[in-house]
């Protein structure tokens, strides 16, 4: 699951909600959770890390996406993957299940760059 960074007084590229079919200015979501870690990887996304995302740019298979259900606009970041004729968004931890793409969820932007959690002053 993945949260929208605001209220910690720092900017993150956008401030407005993202619908789906709509291009626009890059946006920062922040990772909630442990489906994008795995300590054999040598890539991983930590609770809290903050991810800003490329609405524009058109994800290919291996690219770290935020996909949108446009059924109840839930948010997800996953790895797409390209398995055969079908395409999933695979998290990074193997306890967590790869999500099928359908018709119901959107790929909302290409991650191209994290901020990882590595110190705060609180």
């Amino acid at each position: 699951m993945v949260e929208p960074v605001d209220g910690d007084g720092r900017s993150y590229y956008t401030d407005r909600d993202l619908r789906a079919g709509e291009a626009g200015a890059p946006f920062a979501l922040q990772v909630e959770g442990g489906s994008m870690t795995d300590d054999r990887a040598s890539t991983q996304f930590p609770d809290g890390a903050v991810v800003l995302v490329n609405p524009n740019r058109e994800p290919i298979s291996g690219d770290f996406v935020v996909a949108i259900d446009r059924t109840d606009g839930s948010t997800t970041f996953k790895r797409l993957r390209r398995m055969g004729a079908e395409t999933y968004l695979v998290p990074l931890n193997d306890t967590y299940q790869p999500i099928p793409l359908s018709d119901d969820l959107f790929i909302a932007g290409v991650v191209e760059e994290a901020i990882l959690p590595c110190y705060s002053r609180r």
